[in-house]
């Protein structure tokens, strides 16, 4: 603890999540997002809003694949930061959504590598996990990170469908999504479920 503490404050002044959420105890792991045989991202590609979820907890993986793949995303399962850079040197996300705590190396450092990078730095990132793991998040820490939002477990799945959908208008990869919404909503005020309707625009 004393010597991530130090590597923390060599850098920045951080608070006790940063200090104890990462994982550096692993250090091993080399992520090569801009390897030349690597696919680049591209906002406004046209293609369906494709999604990486990264987490350790196949429950919670589930969860999220339950409530967000009946908007239309493409939605990409994996278990840890090495098999999320695999999947993305593959076939670019518009978003990741990762958890804090992963096997191999911390949520943390995978969104700077992903926002450092050349090639993926316009993929939207957020970070998800449970207060009782890593405690609160600053703004300040989801700056240095890079990450573009931040949601604590259990999760609102209304706010984090909401973030997702500003996150995918702003890189061009949501008109399709946004005109199903609409479809729905609309059935849903036809059926006299007006509050429902609302909710869902």
């Amino acid at each position: 603890a004393a010597e991530s503490t130090s590597r923390a404050d060599d850098s920045a002044t951080f608070t006790p999540v940063s200090q104890a959420e990462i994982g550096e105890s692993t250090g091993q792991v080399v992520l090569e997002l801009d390897a030349p045989n690597s696919v680049g991202y591209r906002t406004g590609h046209g293609g369906v809003a494709r999604l990486i979820v990264v987490d350790d907890d196949f429950a919670a993986r589930q969860l999220l694949v339950k409530e967000l793949k009946p908007l239309g995303y493409e939605i990409v399962e994996v278990s840890s930061a090495t098999e999320a850079v695999a999947s993305l040197r593959k076939r670019p996300a518009d978003v990741v959504v990762a958890d804090v705590m992963l096997p191999d190396m911390g949520g943390f450092q995978l969104c700077r590598a992903i926002k450092e990078s050349k090639k993926y730095g316009g993929v939207g990132l957020i970070l998800v996990s449970a207060v009782i793991d890593s405690g609160r998040v600053s703004e300040e820490v989801l700056t240095l990170y890079g990450a573009d939002d931040y949601f604590e477990k259990p999760l609102s799945m209304k706010r984090i469908k909401r973030r997702l959908r500003q996150l995918l208008v702003e890189r061009g990869a949501a008109p399709q999504l946004v005109d199903e919404t609409f479809d729905r909503a609309l059935a849903l005020y036809r059926e006299g479920k007006v509050d429902a309707a609302i909710d869902e625009l």
